[in-house]
């Protein structure tokens, strides 16, 4: 092999490397958009499923709602579910490794301490919010870094006027 040949190697891998580099960058970005919005809407089923089930609600106050309650600490988004009958005792958390914005009936707000109610047993079950209004549906919108070219929502459809529906969790 003579050096002409290496370097005409050398210089295909790095061509190579230059294009897989940025495609494999917006894959990482998308797959951690894509984890996060699964693991909201696991979050919100999660919190459903405990304000439905008998055991965990004879061990808490009958009156007391199942609450995830999005915190921003240091610029790290986490939901924590907790019962309203001592909001001390956090159940579960769940990280995020990506940024977010909240939309409450179209309207923009602030994820920071936003607290999503479940109240009621299947099917009468209804939303509420610690912030704003949210008697239609709240969005949560993940992002990664200043891209938003790149993200996934969850909405969650309020059916609070409604009497024989659940409401319902979507991924966009």
């Amino acid at each position: 092999m003579t050096l002409i040949e290496l370097l005409v190697v050398i210089t295909i891998i790095g061509l190579m490397v230059g294009i897989a580099f940025p495609i494999f960058s917006y894959y990482q970005k998308r797959g951690a958009v894509v984890s996060d919005a699964e693991n909201m809407a696991q979050v919100l089923n999660y919190a459903r499923a405990l304000e439905n089930n008998p055991d965990y609600q004879t061990r808490s106050d009958e009156n007391s709602q199942t609450v995830v309650k999005i915190v921003n600490t240091d610029g790290v988004y986490k939901a924590q579910i907790f019962s309203t009958a001592d909001s001390s005792k956090i159940i579960d958390e769940f990280r995020f490794m990506t940024s977010m914005k909240v939309y409450l009936n179209g309207t923009e707000a602030s994820p920071n301490n936003l607290e999503i109610k479940i109240d009621g047993k299947t099917p009468k079950e209804q939303l509420g919010c610690s912030i704003g209004v949210c008697t239609n549906y709240i969005k949560i919108r993940f992002f990664k870094g200043d891209s938003s070219s790149i993200y996934k929502e969850v909405e969650i459809l309020n059916t609070k006027e409604a009497t024989n529906q659940l409401f319902s969790i979507k991924i966009k």
